[in-house]
């Protein structure tokens, strides 16, 4: 139910229990990403949990993480190696309490090291700004987008409900209208059309004046600051209609705002329209503007306000704008939210083409993006976004891992699961099947996965410590990746059966969605919920590259420094720079810079997991042979000051780091390039129509069978580390009922205007 109080809910159901012998219930969590570890981390949490639970966590390979993994290469100066970039945005109010309680445990527990990350605060970087690049008149132009600091901090959040959402909102649309009319004569607002949306207004405020005896509140709208007040109007006319007395009179107030909006806008661009091309800060301010009233006009028109997100989710982002009055439904703006979070069906991203195009793979259910975009812009606390300050394995799951093992959760690394299995009747989880993949000469649980402290930071290394396998040399010898879905390499398997006096009680599902298939086939012929999902949640591939540079970034480009910038030309349509991890890393020079490139990479046909191939090595070489063509050809429209002495349009390959001794290109060979096709790898995308599909944490369909991941319904719904944190919270509510609340929680994504406080 939701918790007024807190801004949470909490899950019906969720009722702890002791093992059918009255020993300690035992729990088996599978995958180590963020959503299986804090599903465990919050079963800790419930009070005595020593002595009701039992809790093995196992994870294929050898190491945490999932998407979220890095590690360390000591043979390149400690060099940080990621699965790709990761900022945390300031909304996520529950991934950042979980670090922070971490941070804190593990502080006062003696398990960090005096010169390393001591708290949140000291392994994350606030950052106020995001680049969105802007193709316009066939020229990249540079677009800087600054957000104020809030009140508050991650940890500590302010208002965060769907009210104070949109009068963020409104705020932010103030801004951009009074920027356009100060830069145009008053006399060109007032012309035109402006005189229809005028006498339109007088007439229905005449009318709801008449039938209501009162002042609508909808004149204000036409006023020197049309957004002034807006809040208050639209909640007024929707308690009318909530209220049911006069119910036809609030549908008629909110279809007045709708269409006086979009008449002032209509007015607003036809004022503008000469100015689009000569001015970036007014096309700028106009993108954002366009986009907000499309937003709000379609809240109101398509009853978000009564029926919440789920009411626009069969509608893709660009096409629903575009329903609503927006004149560029794929601006610079819009397109570098499908960049940031890839969403081109089977990774084709129209390379090549013309950026202004959409390409028709674009695709974006309109209410999990809408609700994102809220958050992200109008509801967070602190800073807009935060950068971590070395890798994400060693600023997340090194934490979270030492706090874990410490309190007695177990670690079965190099277990991977094979199958799971239904019982006869087909109603509950029978037992899952597992491939031990090596053996640790300590025993099952006696792998120990961190390398010593390295500038004050417990590591991941980038391959297993051979000398504590018992096949380590034979691993080593072949090369075998144990993190590779085409790797069959294992020594033996192994059942965990489930149920009252076996093996484990429940079990937590925590691997990710596209490995799904894969491995619960049992379970997909048995239900046709878990059909349609394995069907329905899309995920992609992406590429990555980083690139060490031995001069520092604003010799690059002036005046750059960490920024993200989106929205580039595909397939490598994003660009961060990372330099402020460099003091972690083992660098003799520290005067350089980092700097990570990401983007889609196109689905190709792949042989089965379980075959033996040489896939991910041609589809390395392709990210490889894409990032040097990229650095050939369009690396200068980003970094125009790395051109080569004395040829202009030639990169000065000299400046990426590499041994001297290398020339040209070859100088790619020794930056770190990856290419994200293993099943576990893939990204989850939020295409329209599919979140209906999505499966609760506690509502697997199996008795004993809980999950956790970005994939599940979880309140986010999309790719995050937001929505994984919420999902993993969620699968402890359904076993334990802790934690009591979820900031952000599914009532408040259904229901959004009904549950928040001051509504109506």
């Amino acid at each position: 139910m939701y918790n007024d109080a807190t801004g949470g809910c909490a899950l019906p159901g969720g009722m702890e229990r002791m093992a059918a012998d009255g020993t300690k219930e035992r729990i088996a969590i599978l995958g180590g990403g963020i959503g299986a570890l804090t599903a465990a981390y919050e079963l800790i949490n419930v009070p005595d949990w020593q002595d009701r639970y039992d809790i093995t966590v196992y994870q294929q390979g050898w190491r945490l993480g999932g998407k979220g993994a890095s590690a360390r290469n000591p043979e390149k100066n400690w060099r940080i190696e990621e699965h790709g970039p990761h900022v945390w945005f300031g909304f996520y109010f529950n991934a950042f309490r979980h670090i922070a309680d971490a941070y804190q445990y593990c502080r006062e527990n003696g398990l960090l090291s005096p010169d390393g990350f001591q708290s949140w605060e000291d392994a994350f970087s606030p950052t106020d700004s995001a680049v969105v690049l802007d193709y316009w008149r066939e020229q990249w132009r540079w677009w800087s987008l600054t957000l104020p600091r809030r009140a508050g901090s991650p940890v500590e959040p302010g208002d965060s409900d769907f009210w104070s959402l949109i009068d963020g909102g409104l705020h932010m649309l103030a801004g951009h209208f009074a920027t356009l009319r100060g830069a145009v004569p008053r006399a060109r607002l007032l012309g035109g059309g402006r005189g229809l949306v005028i006498k339109g207004l007088a007439r229905a405020h005449a009318l709801l004046t008449r039938v209501h005896g009162e002042l609508s509140g909808v004149a204000r709208i036409a006023s020197e600051s049309p957004f002034d007040g807006l809040l208050d109007t639209i909640k007024t006319e929707a308690g009318r209609v909530r209220d049911g007395n006069w119910g036809w009179l609030g549908r008629l107030g909110l279809s007045v705002i709708g269409w006086i909006l979009g008449g002032l806008v209509r007015d607003l661009h036809r004022a503008i329209e000469d100015l689009l091309d000569s001015n970036d800060d007014i096309r700028q301010a106009w993108q954002m503007l366009d986009m907000g009233v499309a937003m709000l006009r379609g809240i109101i028109a398509d009853d978000v306000l009564f029926h919440g997100y789920d009411a626009i989710e069969g509608f893709d982002l660009s096409h629903w704008l575009e329903k609503h009055g927006c004149s560029d439904s794929w601006s610079s703006l819009i397109r570098s939210i499908y960049d940031s979070g890839a969403h081109y069906e089977g990774g084709r991203s129209g390379a090549g083409g013309n950026p202004n195009q959409r390409p028709p793979t674009a695709n974006l259910a309109a209410g999990t993006a809408l609700h994102s975009l809220l958050r992200m812009f109008a509801g967070y606390s602190g800073a807009y976004s935060y950068r971590m300050n070395a890798g994400m394995g060693e600023t997340i799951f090194t934490p979270l891992y030492l706090a874990l093992s410490h309190r007695g959760v177990r670690f079965a690394f190099f277990h991977r699961v094979r199958e799971l299995k239904l019982n006869e009747t087909k109603d509950a989880l029978a037992s899952v099947e597992l491939d031990v993949q090596a053996t640790a000469t300590g025993g099952p649980l006696s792998y120990q996965p961190l390398l010593p402290p390295f500038r004050g930071i417990r590591c991941w290394p980038n391959h297993p410590f051979y000398e504590q396998l018992a096949e380590g040399a034979e691993i080593e010898r072949r090369g075998l990746n144990l993190e590779s879905a085409w790797c069959d390499y294992r020594v033996s398997t192994k059942t965990l059966r489930v149920g009252p006096n076996l093996d484990f009680d429940r079990v937590v599902l925590g691997i990710s969605v596209a490995s799904l298939p894969g491995i619960c086939g049992e379970l997909a012929q048995s239900s046709s919920r878990w059909r349609e999902m394995l069907e329905a949640i899309q995920t992609v591939q992406t590429q990555f590259c980083e690139i060490w540079m031995t001069c520092p970034a604003a010799q690059l480009r002036a005046g750059s420094h960490e920024v993200t910038a989106e929205g580039f030309e595909e397939p490598i349509d994003t660009w961060l720079d990372m330099s402020q991890v460099l003091p972690r890393e083992g660098w003799p020079d520290p005067q350089g810079s980092i700097h990570y490139f990401v983007g889609p990479l196109e689905d190709q046909p792949a042989p089965p997991p379980d075959s033996p191939s040489d896939f991910p090595a041609a589809q390395w070489q392709r990210v490889f042979d894409t990032m040097r063509a990229f650095v050939q050809n369009r690396i200068l429209t980003l970094w125009p000051l790395a051109s080569k002495p004395g040829e202009p349009g030639s990169f000065n390959w000299d400046l990426m780091r590499a041994p001297d001794n290398v020339r040209g290109p070859d100088r790619l060979r020794h930056q770190y390039v990856r290419a994200n096709v293993d099943p576990a790898d893939r990204y989850v995308l939020s295409v329209a129509g599919s979140k209906r599909f999505r499966l609760r944490s506690d509502d697997s369909g199996f008795r004993d069978l809980y999950l956790a991941g970005d994939w599940t319904r979880n309140g986010i719904d999309a790719g995050s580390v937001e929505a994984a944190v919420m999902s993993g919270m969620q699968a402890s509510q359904g076993i334990s009922g802790y934690p009591k609340t979820i900031l952000g929680g599914w009532e408040e994504m259904d229901h959004p205007a009904a549950n928040s406080r001051g509504a109506g």
